[in-house]
């Protein structure tokens, strides 16, 4: 049975969860607020079916991207479309692409509390609940399930989520579906659930006392954008949409905050890495490892291949590395504007393709930290101390290399 014995060996992709017959499987949080799967032996047979489902325990079977890979930059012809995406607006054209033939579409939203979790739609209307980056580890039920359903009625289905997810979804199908398309996302890591709640509970508490409101809970969150394109693509920023609430106060509405990102406390903590989930340090499935058929991104540097401001400029150019025949074909259908580019170019402006972050030493402590003290404190409390302590390990492992170098010149 599946017993999780270090945080690194579990991605929380649940695919133990929902392969499960006696349903004894429990997806639950720890105390930094990632799901683990927690077994109850009163009921559990050992039948083995969680472990043949999970993804890590047969990660050897996972290859890495081959030479048959094919990359390219890309953007929606629809100006709105791009506008309003994360980068070039790729998703929409392949999600389309599936419904018009009455394929579903599987990929992560928010809940009516700003959650995030997986889900499907069947029209074109829902497609927009699942566009645009959600920097936050999503719960993904019982997708996995629903999807196997779809695809034995022979119908078309689309999967998006992140590499672990995908790897989570093929090994529990255990075997290849000629109607389902796998698409992930190059993935820097996936922040803890809890915190980003912990996130928006202290941004209402500020926009209450800014606002002269009763408290946070008359605040009322309207929106919520990871990726605010207003001031470019490169520039980009999350803002959170606000109104107020209550019989004894002004009518607030829509009233907007936005914050780039080397600005904001949960995205510098998210892109340091102080509250990311364990197993992406140790990641199992980067460089196409998940198995998708298409990956997808922006195209970060993509200034430097061309001088073309269609995809150079500010409105999002998006990456797209296409690894089977199956996503070649469906890729060759889309209507978008597109430009071949060499795989190894690519990869310069996204190292997160094939290279995991490291660990901050004071990870834990980090997290621990957030129990008593808000955010903002916690990030300007350790990320110093943290930057610190990366330089001093540099020297002293330069220090200790010095011999070594020497003693590999002299052997």
């Amino acid at each position: 049975m599946i017993s999780i014995t270090r945080k690194e060996d579990c991605c929380g992709c649940l695919s133990c969860v929902q392969a499960c017959p006696k349903n004894c499987i429990e997806a639950k949080a720890d105390k930094h607020g990632f799901l683990y799967p927690v077994v109850n032996h009163k009921i559990c047979v050992e039948c083995g079916a969680c472990e043949k489902v999970c993804p890590i325990i047969h990660a050897d079977i996972h290859t890495a991207l081959g030479s048959e890979t094919s990359a390219y930059a890309c953007y929606n012809r629809n100006e709105y479309v791009r506008r309003d995406s994360s980068s070039g607006g790729f998703f929409t054209l392949i999600a389309e692409y599936v419904i018009n033939h009455k394929g579903v579409v599987f990929g992560a939203k928010f809940d009516k509390n700003w959650k995030v979790f997986h889900s499907y739609t069947e029209t074109i209307e829902g497609i927009d609940d699942f566009r645009r980056s959600k920097y936050v580890q999503s719960y993904i039920g019982e997708s996995y399930k629903q999807v196997r359903s779809f695809l034995k009625d022979g119908r078309l289905v689309l999967f998006t989520g992140t590499p672990c997810q995908i790897a989570g979804l093929r090994s529990f199908l255990k075997r290849d579906y000629e109607n389902l398309i796998c698409l992930d996302f190059i993935c820097h890591g996936v922040p803890s659930p809890d915190v980003w709640d912990k996130y928006l509970n202290e941004k209402r508490v500020k926009f209450a006392r800014e606002n002269s409101a009763d408290g946070p809970e008359n605040i009322i969150i309207t929106q919520i954008s990871f990726r605010d394109k207003s001031n470019g693509w490169r520039k980009f920023s999350l803002s959170i949409t606000y109104s107020i609430i209550g019989k004894d106060i002004p009518n607030v509405e829509n009233k907007t905050s936005v914050e780039y990102i080397w600005e904001n406390d949960y995205m510098l903590c998210f892109l340091k890495d102080f509250i990311n989930r364990p197993s992406c340090f140790e990641c199992k499935f980067r460089n196409g490892r998940s198995h998708s058929d298409i990956t997808m991104a922006d195209f970060w540097g993509i200034q430097r291949l061309t001088d073309d401001l269609n995809y150079a400029g500010e409105k999002g150019t998006s990456l797209v590395l296409v690894h089977q025949k199956k996503g070649l074909d469906i890729v060759n259908q889309m209507d978008m504007e597109r430009m071949p580019v060499e795989f190894e170019r690519a990869k310069i402006g996204n190292p997160a393709i094939y290279r995991d972050w490291k660990r901050p030493l004071l990870h834990d402590l980090f997290m621990e930290s957030l129990k008593k003290n808000d955010i903002r404190t916690a990030y300007q409390k350790y990320n110093p101390i943290e930057e610190r302590k990366e330089s001093l390990l540099s020297f002293l492992n330069s220090l200790i290399n010095i011999p070594i170098r020497i003693w590999r010149k002299l052997v």
